[in-house]
């Protein structure tokens, strides 16, 4: 009888033991692949990317992939890492290398919105510079704290003009005037909303860092860019990613020049471009060429430094590599296309 309730006991023990080794955080964040996001397509009244005076000549979709990542606040068990690599689309990472340690939400969806926003700036200008468009840098706010003096203010995407009439060309002019007032002082702020120009008056407050350092409540400054395009991006930012940035700057020099890059085909892209056009590598390759194949794409543009990374197949799909915007567009405009779906590029 007593070998049978330690037996018993031992067995209550050990799944109990299971039980909580189960459903404790692991340390780790999923990547797999998730739904795309439709940037162009050939409706007239498309609303991915809108070029006020232009129309889509595109013969066929231009799609973003994406995929889905844990949340910051989200535990991701042992089970569901098993599960992740007993599918074979997921992969899984160490949470330090994707968030910051110690890190407030907030604080993170700000920076991430701050990110996609200026990736998609730097898409666009790319696109324009290419177009051979005449494009001028500004200071942009890319996050606004709230409840500090530039809430309701300023916004997100607010390019910063003038500031008590004095030019301002770089963030850190903007930064450099701030700091040469005190707390409590007001200054007006110049900026470019929605292609008209308004003026802001501000009062300064005090840095929640430091009491005696003055602020606008401006959590980040980026550089932004003056153009005379009138262009729109209907996709989400919160939604959106920095991987977006091939994709929509392909959209943006088809409308512009107003040119089909699809030919038909159903063509996705992802990848960031920076404001020159250099296109560089995203993490989850794999997993965004999944995204791509499983809403049907037949082509799909990728960084070239994502090569050493693409391990799985995509029947029916063909992967070209691309360094930069100038040659993505050149390799679509003149179908050097590979004939098949290689395993890597």
């Amino acid at each position: 009888m007593k070998k049978i309730l330690t037996a018993i006991s031992a067995a209550v023990v050990l799944v109990a033991m299971v039980i909580v080794i189960s459903f404790a955080p692991t340390g780790f964040v999923i990547w797999t692949p998730s739904t795309t996001a439709s940037v162009l397509d050939a409706s007239p009244d498309q609303t991915g990317i809108q070029i006020y005076g232009r129309t889509s000549v595109s013969s066929g979709p231009l799609l973003a992939p994406s995929i889905n990542q844990s949340g910051r606040d989200e535990v991701v068990t042992l089970p569901a890492v098993i599960f992740a690599h007993l599918m074979g689309h997921g992969r899984v990472v160490p949470r330090d290398t994707v968030y910051l340690s110690g890190q407030a939400s907030n604080d993170t969806a700000d920076q991430y919105n701050s990110q996609v926003l200026s990736s998609r700036e730097s898409a666009v200008v790319a696109a324009l510079r290419y177009a051979e468009v005449v494009v001028t840098e500004r200071p942009m706010v890319a996050s606004v704290r709230e409840g500090g003096p530039a809430d309701g203010l300023l916004e997100l995407g607010d390019l910063i003009l003038e500031i008590d009439s004095h030019p301002m060309e770089t963030d850190e002019d903007v930064r450099s005037y701030v700091r040469d007032h005190n707390v409590d002082d007001s200054i007006v702020v110049k900026v470019l909303r929605d292609r008209e120009q308004l003026a802001v008056s501000i009062r300064l407050g005090a840095s929640p860092a430091n009491r005696f350092v003055p602020t606008m409540g401006v959590r980040s400054i980026v550089m932004g860019y003056e153009y005379d395009p009138d262009i729109a991006i209907g996709l989400e930012i919160a939604s959106g990613h920095p991987s977006q940035g091939l994709a929509i700057a392909l959209a943006t020099y088809s409308l512009w020049m107003e040119v089909d890059l699809s030919s038909g085909e159903t063509l996705a892209a992802t990848g960031t471009v920076s404001a020159a056009g250099v296109v560089s590598a995203v993490s989850g390759i794999n997993q965004y060429a999944r995204s791509a194949w499983n809403a049907g794409a037949t082509l799909l543009l990728i960084p070239r430094a994502n090569c050493p990374d693409l391990t799985e197949e995509f029947a029916g799909l063909a992967i070209v590599p691309v360094d930069t915007l100038g040659q993505a567009v050149s390799t679509l405009t003149g179908r050097n296309l590979p004939d098949v779906a290689p395993a890597h590029c």
